[in-house]
């Protein structure tokens, strides 16, 4: 998935970079979530400053022990250098970086979450004015249903049993609706699919199963 997710973040700066081989030059960036850093680490390659923030501590310490098994040299030429990891919640950080980033991406943790509508408002309390969130998650579908966990699970055992609730799903517009509610407002909906055969995530066109959000920060008096 990181292709699309990098993707749909590049895009989002890459003419503002003063340096086109950095297109995330100099942009605070927060990865919710991040367990081992597969995400933070090539956001931090592409010039950003990234904190990386994970409520299981063993997350954190993988990603910090996989940042001191890289060659240094990878991150020597890297304009900010690695990520940093905390062990915090995502109310902690609203707490310590209040209107902070210019991007925060929670990728695969809305549906994880017992109240995943905090998560947004914590998240539009880091952001600057016009700061962007982006979110990947599954729809709750009768599709998303039996092929993101019978079949992904029980039958071609691709994602652990037991690592999904249908429940905890969420549609595209519930995430909308919760994002004008905290002061974010929504631009863009896009599907994604995996395909098991090449081990590669694409754009399509519906979004029944899995899907990207995107929303920007809007000041309180325009929400």
């Amino acid at each position: 998935m990181n292709p699309l997710r990098l993707e749909m973040v590049n895009n989002l700066f890459k003419d503002e970079s003063p340096k086109p081989w950095y297109p995330l030059y100099g942009k605070h960036i927060m990865d919710i979530g991040c367990g081992g850093g597969i995400l933070s680490e090539p956001l931090g390659r592409l010039g950003a400053k990234v904190i990386g923030i994970d409520l299981l501590l063993e997350g954190i310490e993988a990603a910090k022990e996989h940042l001191r098994m890289a060659n240094p040299d990878i991150w020597e030429s890297v304009p900010f250098g690695p990520p940093e990891y905390q062990c915090i919640s995502s109310t902690e950080a609203a707490e310590k970086y209040p209107g902070f980033f210019d991007a925060i991406i929670a990728s695969e943790v809305l549906e994880h979450v017992s109240d995943w509508e905090h998560l947004v408002s914590d998240v539009s309390k880091c952001l600057k004015p016009g700061g962007h969130f982006i979110a990947t998650t599954v729809n709750r579908t009768f599709l998303s249903y039996w092929l993101g966990i019978i079949v992904a699970e029980q039958v071609i055992n691709i994602v652990p049993r037991g690592m999904h609730t249908w429940d905890k799903f969420i549609e595209p517009s519930e995430l909308s609706m919760a994002a004008i509610r905290h002061n974010l407002q929504p631009r863009k909906v896009l599907g994604m699919t995996y395909c098991p055969l090449s081990n590669e995530w694409s754009w399509i066109g519906s979004q029944a199963i899995n899907y990207a959000f995107h929303a920007v920060r809007v000041d309180s008096g325009n929400s």
